[in-house]
């Protein structure tokens, strides 16, 4: 049984200890800030943080690959993990581990771009209900507000730029038309995921027939 830490900076140790990891920098400055658990819980658009226990507790299924670290999953019941990388003194990168796919993808480099990425796609997104737009860009906003200082100057600005934006809406070419409510196009949307490309890996084993 593992032991149960009662402080942050013990847990950090643990989670280092037990999964032979160096935790990123930024990740441990967002519990210190208290971003994570309590009063001053920051919720993001769909990547919820483990309580640092549960990090330290988890444990992966036989079919599922070893070395990844968990730190916090979706609402969907994914996996946000690290993936370590050959340089000792790089960072680990993020993966998305679906629950229900042997393969993952390689989201970020680092942990701070996964941050970035993730509320500016979220920004990106398109919604059937105009309301629905306006409360996903009001989260967003309150999450850029806390990590501004965290983020580099390019990736604040150019979630400042999005979020200005006035909402559009249009009805777009389906099966069924539809008018959806966005901050970008759909060619925008298209361009963002360009420029994070996508690498996959096999994380559980295939089932044997």
């Amino acid at each position: 049984m593992r032991p149960v830490m009662t402080d942050i900076e013990s847990a950090f140790s643990e989670i280092e200890r037990c999964y032979s990891f160096r935790l990123p920098p930024l990740f441990r400055e967002i519990w210190r800030l208290g971003f994570c658990s309590g009063d001053t819980f920051l919720i993001m658009p769909d990547m919820e943080w483990m309580p640092l226990q549960d990090i330290i507790d988890y444990r992966f299924e036989d079919y599922q690959l070893p070395g990844l670290v968990p730190f916090a999953f979706t609402a969907g019941g994914d996996l946000w993990c690290w993936q370590a990388v050959p340089d000792a003194l790089a960072e680990p990168h993020v993966v998305e581990c679906p629950h229900d796919c042997e393969e993952g993808s390689v989201y970020a480099p680092d942990f701070q771009t996964a941050i970035y990425r993730h509320l500016l796609e979220a920004a990106a997104g398109q919604h059937i209900a105009e309301q629905d737009l306006l409360d996903e860009v009001e989260l967003i906003r309150q999450c850029c507000d806390r990590f501004r200082s965290l983020l580099s100057q390019r990736q604040a600005g150019k979630l400042d730029e999005v979020l200005s934006r006035s909402p559009q809406s249009a009805v777009l070419p389906a099966r069924r038309p539809t008018r959806w409510h966005f901050l970008l196009s759909r060619e925008e949307g298209r361009q963002l995921r360009a420029d994070f490309p996508a690498t996959t890996f096999r994380w559980m084993t295939p089932p044997t027939s």
